[in-house]
């Protein structure tokens, strides 16, 4: 490495299998604009789009929802379309 030298060379994504720019939004407009309740509401959206929950062996259908263990009183949407 000579001192010209501005940080690792180039790879053009070879040795990667993600590679996010810092500073750009995420697809799509957030729903809540507290970053927390957005990171828990669109990680919930993306494992329903490949998981199916169940409890005792059978699928729970209709999820809509989550709360968070502080405040109970407090519904958060998943889906977009679904906000009050």
């Amino acid at each position: 490495m000579g001192s010209d030298d501005k940080g690792p060379p180039a790879t053009n994504g070879e040795d990667f299998k993600f590679r996010f720019k810092i500073g750009e939004d995420a697809p799509g407009d957030a729903v809540y604009d507290d970053p927390l309740t957005e990171l828990v509401r669109s990680q919930l959206e993306a494992l329903l789009d490949v998981v199916v929950l169940t409890r005792n062996g059978e699928e729970v259908r209709g999820l809509d929802g989550f709360r968070f263990m502080k405040h109970l009183d407090r519904q958060y949407h998943i889906h977009p379309e679904e906000q009050d």
